[in-house]
């Protein structure tokens, strides 16, 4: 075995470690980027179902007018 150092080597193995720190680089933005959107989907999600409850909440006191009303109808009805 030769104890030199080749100049083919040194250039393969610089690549090769310039490519490996730019995916890693890549990949810690992509990681950021989804962090991003997922925190914006929690925030829309939280939003809808806010909405979605006080929806659901003003459903119920519809009907619970609707109710009374029907009562006070056939009680009339009954008279």
């Amino acid at each position: 075995m030769k104890r030199e150092i080749q100049i083919g080597h040194v250039i393969t193995t610089l690549t090769v470690a310039v490519a490996a720190v730019m995916y890693v680089g890549k990949q810690d933005q992509r990681i950021a980027v989804i962090e991003q959107q997922m925190q914006a989907q929690r925030d829309r999600d939280d939003r809808q179902d806010a909405a979605m409850a006080d929806k659901t909440i003003q459903l119920g006191r519809q009907l619970e007018r609707i109710e009374v009303k029907l009562d006070r109808v056939i009680e009339r009805g009954a008279k």
